[in-house]
């Protein structure tokens, strides 16, 4: 179809997100960006899966449109630059959860979205550059003092390390 100039309606959301919950590499990544979470939330419950791999695409709408059972997956590529965004949404539809793709060093825990965003402003009310800081220095200080001794944050929750556990 060629573009005509004429401005189109967006989408309506094919399904909701549930839990947004965010790791804070992909925070730091969208915040450098210009982005929110929602911006990429937003795109992937309407069904724009573009930068996804063609298996993911053909799988997310027979999962979406075909009542097939299974997580709704996309990628999205910030620019500048070559970063790219997995979003996850769970097969029920629970939670959906944003991290940098793909990770080189496993799994990151993750935080809801509102805490990423609370944990950010309240880290400074600067910015990160001002306190010499970025954003996964700053979460990994609030892991470190926001719970009991022996928890740390865990994509599922608190978890609890050593003998008491």
């Amino acid at each position: 179809m060629k573009d005509d100039g004429r401005i189109r309606p967006l989408k309506s959301a094919l399904f909701a997100p549930g839990r947004v919950t965010i790791t804070p590499e992909a925070f730091q990544c969208l915040k450098d960006a210009g982005l929110t979470p929602a911006d990429l939330v937003h795109r992937h419950t309407r069904g724009d899966w573009d930068g996804a791999p063609v298996k993911w695409i053909a799988r997310n709408h027979d999962v979406v449109h075909g009542g097939e059972e299974g997580p709704v997956m996309s990628v999205y590529r910030l620019h500048p630059g070559e970063t790219r965004i997995c979003v996850g949404t769970t097969s029920d539809r629970s939670g959906t959860s944003l991290a940098v793709w793909p990770q080189p060093d496993g799994h990151r825990p993750a935080v809801p979205v509102e805490t990423a965003e609370r944990i950010c402003k309240d880290a400074g009310r600067m910015s990160a550059p001002a306190t010499g800081r970025n954003v996964s220095e700053i979460f990994a200080a609030w892991d470190r003092n926001r719970e009991p001794a022996g928890t740390r944050l865990h994509a599922k929750g608190p978890k609890r390390y050593g003998p008491d556990r």
